[in-house]
């Protein structure tokens, strides 16, 4: 089985759990468990028995992030520092080529946001681990069941649901963020999931998709150093979501429903609604 190798994206300016987190301090590098870590440290944590791991961040917080690396004993972490931001499907795309570049193609990417929480991380490995052999041809993505009926997450529509344990599920569709009445209407749905922003795919499969939908921003990123990237460089990248570039079009789209307790803290809804399940300031 190939090894998995995790992109942390480690982006943010702040903006959506001001006043506690800054520009200076977004929220990745905030304690928000009470003598505990931060979430980008629990994120780097939970895969501490895999590769080291792939961070991608905004230059200004390259040496923030190299010190909570090391605080938690990852002294082997790549940093690869972004000198503007430009959204996700850059990011993941110096990834793509700081592995190329250094001969790792035989790993599999487990892209992961650095603001996420899981109720159990163990089930959530297991999960990874039984979708390797479908990333070998395919982008898998890894879908919440609703628990509730949530507007500011995305879903995925699956064309089936009766599958056996290790298998993964075709994907119909993205819904992005519904209104309150189609979220009633996909909570009670055996065929919609929440989408957790997480996904796993070999590097073949990686470079095939930015090949074949982002060829123009491909060919930007091969042009660079991933390791020192100078502005005016970065500045001509257009901003572009991985979703909206790559997984509104690519075909070979499928999902790895989790059963498990996770959360975006993206906003103080979120925090509130999750402070007492992740003992988040307790």
């Amino acid at each position: 089985m190939r090894k998995v190798r995790p992109i942390i994206l480690c982006g943010g300016v702040g903006a959506r759990l001001k006043p506690v987190s800054s520009l200076e301090r977004p929220k990745q590098f905030l304690r928000l468990k009470k003598g505990g870590l931060t979430m980008l440290q629990e994120t780097a944590l939970r895969f501490k028995d895999d590769l080291p791991p792939i961070v991608v961040t905004a230059q200004q917080y390259a040496d923030a992030v190299r010190a909570q690396m090391d605080d938690i004993g990852i002294k082997d972490a790549i940093i690869l520092a972004e000198p503007l931001g430009r959204n996700t499907a850059p990011a993941i795309a110096l990834a793509l080529h700081y592995m190329q570049r250094n001969g790792l193609q035989d790993e599999d990417m487990l892209v992961l946001p650095c603001d996420h929480m899981f109720g159990d991380t163990h089930s959530f490995r297991t999960h990874v681990e039984a979708a390797q052999h479908a990333a070998a041809d395919h982008i898998v993505l890894f879908g919440i069941k609703p628990k509730s009926p949530q507007t500011q997450y995305g879903y995925i529509e699956v064309a089936d649901n009766d599958a056996g344990e290790r298998a993964v599920l075709d994907v119909v569709t993205f819904k992005e963020k519904p209104n309150k009445t189609l979220a009633r209407k996909y909570m009670r749905s055996d065929h919609h999931f929440w989408n957790s922003g997480i996904f796993l795919m070999s590097v073949p499969v990686a470079m095939a998709a930015y090949n074949e939908y982002a060829p123009a921003l491909w060919y930007q990123i091969e042009c660079l150093d991933p390791t020192h990237i100078a502005a005016n460089e970065y500045e001509p990248i257009v901003a572009k979501a991985f979703d909206r570039l790559i997984l509104e079009y690519a075909p070979n789209i499928v999902m790895r429903r989790c059963d498990l307790a996770w959360a975006d803290i993206g906003n103080w809804s979120e925090f509130i609604r999750f402070i007492f399940r992740f003992h988040l300031f307790t």
